[in-house]
């Protein structure tokens, strides 16, 4: 069963360095966060702030709140 989806989603991958990860693995524990919904938090701020996306269709709170 599982909980409802939000939207429907694609997975993709991606590469990043350790440092990186590491560094978006310990933010992520500190907000009481998984690293999938910080990305996704950090996808939309970037969206918003550059006019690609409406705040209004957010799915998320911003990191920024």
């Amino acid at each position: 069963m599982g909980r409802k989806k939000r939207e429907s989603t694609r997975i993709r991958s991606f590469k990043l360095p350790v440092r990186l990860y590491d560094l978006l693995k310990k933010a992520s524990e500190d907000r009481n966060l998984t690293v999938n919904a910080t990305v996704w938090r950090l996808v939309e701020d970037f969206l918003i702030e550059f006019g690609y996306m409406d705040d209004k269709n957010r799915k998320r709170d911003s990191l920024r709140d």
